[in-house]
């Protein structure tokens, strides 16, 4: 594994609370952070060893305020940071986070710049539990429940325990190891988010989440059925078979969508559009075209931001590639894409679940008293917005019926075919260079998988996020907008971090708490 990317921070002494929380939540994204009063050895010389910290960061970020114009430490550092800018020819290395509204020098004009002026400063205590369903398999989802939020300047920091209804610190000089220490709260996590400190101020655009493959809860004529643990035990999964009537979406699945959901409304609206996942995502498409149509209603009306989880990313292409018109209006209107842990050439989950080696259909045909093993995976390979996911790679193609020809599952040529279709149709109708990537990263990931006959054989890589091989992702070339968390595909919107994240990339089109580099990340 590479080693961690590197980031100096410079800053004025004023700025020291609000520069400590940011630094802390890049480490817990897996970044190196040179902040001086914490990695600087006693007895070190100060301008020289700070000069050699900037000079061997991958990043500098200076935050921006009335304090750090005039501080001559930050005017010694930014001096060196602009040499090495333009002695690397990086733009990227040199960026600015503005805490308020002083205005910046004209060295700095062609600098990126993260504008905080308008927004306020919240401290979230995030307190991870298990959710249990009965059953082991579907519950080790991890969910944050959120603790504590109050809203503040950047340098009054006022944390308060919700629960408990307690003042842990009011001080200004207030650090996260102070917050640690605090019995009002719990100990997991805390970080900072950010939101418009003027709520009489312009809104910021919505953020439509789409879930990934199983993500949204789907009903037959009214009554829940997936997920509903009982529904599922006394058969229910019969009921979702395609051709079944009254089937339809209902929301995101709280224990995946939820703490996300609830950390990222405190920053900006956030609008679900779940979908019915067994479809194809030709006809699925539907639900979001008309979300898209009622958010785009009004003359003053924005388009809003389209964050896709997993395989989610496929109905943001279809409606691009089956609602032209509609896609063409929201890109005037300047719609935004993120796509988490985005399964770009299709995913391997879904090859398991065709074939019936998926770990999670095992496990819900153990919990099923009507269906077997069998069955449960006949009513799978039954949905056509599982075919339309099969991986398509270089070394791979599991949408060519030659891949099938000699297995004991047989692939009608015409659901290849169709499925074939549906995705070139949208992979051609968005460019990667218009999407921001948030991919995770794990120690193994499967990345091929034979069959013959009956036996299927799998082999793993570690270069992926758990869910789908980088490679397979990106097969010719990474996209420029790719930024990684420490976290696996699985647990991405469990992380308070990542939710940060997409907080920043949909306010401001970037974000400083997480890497561009694919596994260096500290574990």
């Amino acid at each position: 594994m590479n080693d961690p990317p590197k980031v100096f921070v410079s800053y004025a002494h004023e700025d020291l609370p609000t520069v400590a929380w940011e630094a802390d939540t890049m480490r817990l994204g897996g970044i190196d952070v040179f902040l001086d009063f914490q990695s600087m050895r006693t007895g070190a010389d100060w301008p020289d060893t700070l000069l050699k910290a900037v000079c061997n960061a991958s990043r500098f970020i200076l935050f921006w305020s009335r304090f750090s114009a005039e501080s001559d430490w930050v005017r010694n550092e930014c001096a060196e940071a602009l040499r090495i800018r333009a002695q690397r020819d990086d733009d990227s290395y040199f960026q600015i986070i503005k805490l308020d509204d002083t205005p910046l020098p004209k060295a700095f004009e062609n600098i990126q710049y993260l504008d905080r002026s308008r927004e306020a400063l919240l401290i979230l205590a995030s307190d991870t539990k298990k959710i249990a369903f009965g059953w082991k398999g579907l519950n080790e989802i991890l969910s944050s429940g959120m603790i504590v939020v109050e809203k503040m300047t950047p340098r009054t920091t006022r944390v308060i325990a919700h629960e408990a209804g307690t003042l842990v610190s009011g001080r200004e000089d207030l650090l996260m190891h102070d917050v640690r220490a605090g019995e009002a709260l719990p100990q997991s996590l805390k970080l900072p988010a950010w939101t418009l400190r003027d709520e009489s101020e312009a809104a910021y655009r919505p953020l439509v989440l789409i879930p990934t493959l199983l993500g949204s809860s789907l009903a037959r004529n009214g009554a829940l059925v997936w997920l509903n643990i009982m529904k599922l035990m006394s058969g229910g999964i019969g009921q979702l078979r395609i051709g079944s009537g009254g089937v339809e979406a209902v929301s995101p699945v709280g224990s995946v969508y939820g703490s996300f959901i609830e950390q990222t409304r405190l920053s900006l609206p956030v609008v679900p559009c779940p979908y019915d996942w067994r479809l194809s995502f030709r006809d699925s498409v539907r639900s979001l075209a008309r979300l898209t149509e009622s958010l785009l209603a009004g003359r003053d009306a924005v388009s809003p931001v389209f964050m896709a989880h997993g395989s989610g990313n496929f109905l943001v292409r279809a409606l691009a590639a089956y609602h032209p018109d509609l896609w063409l209006e929201c890109r005037i209107r300047g719609a935004q894409l993120i796509f988490l842990g985005a399964a770009e050439n299709g995913t391997y989950d879904a090859a398991e679940m065709l074939t019936g080696s998926s770990a999670l259909l095992r496990k819900l045909a153990m919990l099923d008293l009507r269906h077997t093993s069998r069955q449960v995976t006949d009513i799978f390979r039954g949905y056509p917005g599982l075919w339309e996911l099969l991986p398509k790679g270089p070394e791979q193609d599991l949408l060519n019926p030659d891949y099938w020809a000699n297995t004991a599952w047989h692939v009608d040529d015409d659901v290849l075919r169709l499925a074939r279709e549906r995705r070139q149709e949208m992979a051609a109708a968005l460019a990667s260079e218009d999407i921001h990537y948030v991919y995770g990263s794990a120690k193994t990931t499967l990345a091929h998988m034979t069959i013959e006959g009956s036996s299927i054989r799998k082999a793993a890589t570690s270069m992926g996020d758990g869910l789908t091989p980088y490679d397979l992702n990106f097969p010719r070339e990474r996209p420029k907008n790719l930024y990684v968390a420490r976290e696996s595909g699985n647990s991405l919107l469990a992380s308070p971090v990542v939710g940060r994240a997409v907080v920043d990339l949909a306010i401001h089109g970037r974000t400083t708490v997480l890497s561009h580099a694919l596994n260096a990340i500290v574990r």
